[in-house]
């Protein structure tokens, strides 16, 4: 599960990586030790358990972090962490896709940072429905969906409530582009197509969850070749 908060990546693991240690700031093993002191830089905490979640989501949304970069979660049941969210948080389900023509990525340019075209599903819309649905509105391209390309959820505020929105990647493939658009009434005010050079600009300027869509894509091409 890639869950960000504030804008941070909190990994939790099915089963530990292969990262070694000494490349975490801080390693912790026990929820006493899940302290803002300790929350610093990369932090890997062992034998998770979801009353370790709820401490860091609790330091996290009081703002109580800010040198924390990234923590990496290697829980004891996966399954119990993952119910806690959904317990905890009224889950939004969205879809959103990663568009190619010609090597190049489409991305949307809104609220001041590039970003990937994206939304919340509507009634009875599988993921793959509404993330066609989404990309041809934000952006008026003609594109067919390929594989599913991960899975990331976001936390938020919706009218005091604490939501979390679990968003379905697919990559796509554009065929038509010649009446390309931003869907102005959404607050996108550019569009672009960009090249791998272009794109590693773009993302400075953007959010985590959407840095996390391109590596993926990136490793998954470097896997294929």
């Amino acid at each position: 599960m890639k869950l960000f908060v504030n804008d941070i990546l909190i990994d939790v693991q099915r089963q530990p990586n292969n990262v070694p240690l000494a490349d975490y700031t801080k390693q912790l093993t026990s929820l006493a030790q899940i302290t803002a002191e300790n929350l610093k830089g990369h932090v890997l905490i062992l034998n998770a358990e979801p009353a370790s979640l709820a401490a860091i989501m609790r330091l996290m949304e009081l703002r109580r972090v800010s040198k924390l970069l990234r923590i990496t979660m290697v829980p004891q049941d996966y399954k119990a962490i993952r119910e806690w969210v959904k317990t905890e948080y009224k889950v939004v389900k969205a879809g959103g896709g990663l568009v190619l023509k010609k090597g190049k990525v489409l991305m949307i340019y809104r609220l001041g940072r590039w970003d990937l075209p994206k939304g919340k599903l509507e009634k009875e819309e599988t993921p793959v429905q509404g993330a066609l649905r989404e990309v041809a509105e934000e952006c008026n391209v003609k594109v067919t969906a390929d594989e599913k390309l991960c899975s990331t959820w976001h936390t938020y505020t919706d009218g005091g409530r604490r939501s979390i929105k679990k968003t379905t990647w697919f990559i796509m493939q554009c065929h038509d582009d010649a009446l390309m658009k931003p869907q102005h009434e959404e607050g996108i005010e550019d569009l672009r197509w960009m090249n791998p050079a272009e794109l590693d600009k773009a993302i400075q300027n953007s959010y985590a969850s959407i840095k996390h869509v391109v590596a993926t894509y990136r490793d998954l091409i470097a896997t294929a070749v």
